[in-house]
């Protein structure tokens, strides 16, 4: 019974802990002379970006709209069961929200969080964009971001998190309990 005891407050400190993280990293402000956004991908259904994705588009067009210099990466590939590829689809919503196409590039490559990141920053080096880069995506998903943008050698300058429902939140929170460590360590 001990055991079991001492295995749920460990677990429970690791749960906090991380949870304490993945905060702090999507609070994280954009510094000042950040001027690329990476969008990463997420679900797209038919042409229509789903909600979690959604999300992230709304929280790049108040940093877009706010920021008039900002270049924007829209970072997804195209699953062979889909129309159109998720940077297709994040580009044809920023540009129905008023955002000029000339700001938004599409890397439609990548098929994971690793090779949106990968992918992108060859974008960035190519076209001698800004590499104080700033990362929208969920605020759950900032950490593991943030650690696999490190893996690769990029820097993040900041963060633009966006918030989802309390039954979406809890799934994706216990999902990167157990995605963090993983990255951390392989």
């Amino acid at each position: 019974m001990l055991v079991l005891e001492v295995l749920i407050i460990l677990l429970a400190a690791y749960a906090s802990v991380l949870i304490v993280a993945m905060i702090f990293f999507s609070l994280r402000k954009p510094k000042a002379d950040s001027v690329t956004v990476l969008v990463l991908g997420c679900k797209v259904k038919g042409s229509i970006p789903s909600q979690s994705l959604k999300r992230r588009l709304e929280s790049a067009f108040k940093y877009l709209n706010e920021n008039s210099d900002a270049v924007c990466i829209v970072s997804g590939g195209k699953g062979s069961d889909k129309s159109i590829s998720e940077a297709q689809c994040m580009k044809s919503y920023l540009v129905s929200k008023g955002i000029l196409a000339e700001r938004i590039i599409k890397e439609e490559r990548s098929v994971n969080t690793r090779e949106n990141f990968v992918n992108s920053y060859e974008i960035v080096c190519s076209r001698g964009l800004c590499r104080n880069i700033v990362v929208a995506t969920d605020f759950y998903h900032q950490l593991r971001a943030y650690i696999i943008a490190k893996k690769c050698g990029i820097n993040i300058a900041g963060a633009i998190s966006s918030v989802p429902g309390v039954k979406t939140l809890i799934f994706h929170i216990v999902r990167e309990l157990a995605a963090v460590p993983v990255e951390l360590f392989i």
